[in-house]
């Protein structure tokens, strides 16, 4: 996902009708029911509809926090037009610059939106922040992030939320001094797109994340969040 304030970041149908038949029924069978028009099909609610889940939620420094990603399908009208483009060149949040990559047919839009202490992340950025545009249910949305309510994500309760590749079940978060904190992997169902959460508290430094496969295998060693 891109920066923002507060936040680190890494990296038809047709009617049917049966033509009438020549001639006299057979007496020897009943006649042939009559065929009515084809019925649209119904979309499948699950393709058509938003789709929202908790990523992960808790309580740090006495303070609640939670991670939500949600989907929608199709673009909501009320999104700023000038960010609907894709691709490594665009403007992928909100927030964030103006667009410049390929527009694809069917865009659809990914929120992951970060809340301490009742407040989102970046609220100031209006409706949309934390929002995304993406290419349908399965584009790459891959990142990690460091979000906080201060300025540049530096100091207070912090929360770290990743956006691994597929493969990856579970998130290791060391601090120093030795502390060890540990999240799995959520996945938005019926989409690609899927996200951990670990919280960090006032004051805490980070010394490495790491992520893992179901096995155990250790898939990436990061030690730049300090």
């Amino acid at each position: 996902m891109t920066a923002a304030a507060g936040v680190l970041v890494a990296g038809v149908t047709a009617a049917v009708v049966l033509p009438l038949l020549n001639g006299p029924p057979q007496d020897d069978g009943p006649r042939p029911a009559a065929s009515s028009p084809s019925v649209p099909p119904v979309p499948d609610a699950s393709e058509s509809a938003e789709r929202s889940r908790v990523v992960r939620s808790g309580d740090i420094d006495g303070t609640e926090w939670s991670v939500t990603l949600t989907f929608h399908p199709s673009v909501p009208d009320g999104f700023p037009s000038a960010d609907t483009s894709v691709g490594d060149t665009a403007g992928r949040d909100a927030d964030g610059g103006s667009g410049g990559g390929s527009r694809p047919e069917d865009l659809s839009l990914l929120c992951q939106r970060v809340f301490i202490g009742g407040v989102q992340v970046d609220h100031q950025a209006g409706r949309w922040a934390g929002c995304s545009v993406v290419d349908g249910e399965a584009d790459s949305a891959h990142g990690a992030g460091l979000h906080s309510l201060s300025e540049k994500g530096l100091s207070g309760t912090r929360i770290f939320v990743g956006n691994p590749a597929s493969g990856t079940v579970t998130a290791r978060l060391t601090l120093d001094g030795g502390a060890v904190r540990t999240a799995r992997v959520v996945t938005l169902p019926g989409t690609s797109y899927r996200a951990f959460a670990l919280p960090v508290a006032d004051g805490e430094t980070i010394a490495s994340v790491d992520t893992f496969d179901g096995r155990g295998n250790r898939l990436t060693h990061e030690t730049y969040w300090d």
